[in-house]
């Protein structure tokens, strides 16, 4: 599991104000070029063959790699040397803090001592919530593939920064959107933004732009849950097949029982979430 990245960790000490952590950010995906973007600047394949991988991958929560080499598009030394050009391009985020004169590297090399220090304690945390949850298994599904299917669908990273035992704490400005699924239990999942991030989620899912949280955008938001719920509902339950309900958007506030509820906590740099899995008593 991915927890709290170095970015965060950054900003929240103060060492970093969110307008430098964006900039950075931004820095950093432009020096790690897509392997469907380095493959098409080496003629191994074209800008459409790069889209149906990337279709089948969205589809399918397979690596790039892999889907290439299944629809016969590219070789495994093809995808070898793609991953080490990716590699020798891409820069570690403190090297671009310190390009872009935000942070002198005396402080990036403390600070990541420290980090590591931090991220260790959160993982022996997730751990010991998870084992003591009833939902250790489960739990880690869900967290394992959105933590592939999030960056995928959003061209973005994301983290862990918390765990809780119970349903998210409501506030101000959040709100959520439920699915429920049916097995030999029932679960719900659940996930928390705030109108901004449904915003942003509708825009990468729709491919325009969408500025305000009306229908459309609600409905979008739905469908990415439902989208990532066809990679996670058949490892919930082995014994049985899952019926899996529509997702549905239930505003700001939750008023259901679930026993027992592990609540996960992430952030991208750009927006924090929770996704919370419950059983139905």
């Amino acid at each position: 599991m991915n927890t709290k990245f170095f970015g965060q960790y950054l900003l929240e000490k103060g060492l970093i104000n969110r307008e430098q952590l964006l900039s950075a950010l931004d820095a950093q995906r432009k020096s790690s070029p897509l392997l469907g973007d380095i493959a098409i600047e080496m003629g191994w394949i074209n800008s459409k063959q790069a889209e149906k991988i990337n279709t089948e991958q969205r589809r399918l929560d397979e690596r790039f790699g892999k889907i290439a080499v299944n629809l016969s598009l590219l070789t495994d030394d093809q995808i070898d040397t793609l991953l080490e050009a990716q590699q020798s391009r891409r820069k570690y985020f403190g090297e671009i803090l310190i390009d872009l004169g935000y942070i002198s590297s005396q402080v990036v090399n403390e600070q990541l001592y420290e980090h590591k220090q931090e991220a260790s304690n959160l993982g022996e945390k997730i751990d010991i919530s998870l084992k003591g949850s009833g939902l250790d298994k489960q739990t880690r599904v869900v967290c394992d593939v959105f933590s592939r299917f999030y960056p995928r669908m959003m061209k973005i990273a994301t983290s862990i920064i918390d765990i809780n035992p119970t349903l998210p704490i409501e506030k101000t400005g959040q709100l959520f959107w439920a699915q429920k699924i049916k097995g030999n239990k029932d679960y719900y999942l659940i996930f928390g933004i705030d109108a901004e991030h449904a915003c942003y989620i509708a825009s990468k899912f729709l491919k325009f732009d969408m500025t305000e949280l009306n229908e459309l955008s609600i409905d979008a938001v739905c469908e990415f849950m439902n989208t990532f719920m066809g990679h996670v509902y058949s490892k919930l339950d082995e014994n049985t097949q899952p019926e899996v309900h529509p997702p549905k958007h239930i505003g700001d506030q939750l008023n259901m029982s679930l026993t027992p509820c592990t609540t996960i906590y992430l952030d991208s740099g750009q927006h924090q979430m929770s996704v919370s899995l419950g059983v139905v008593n």
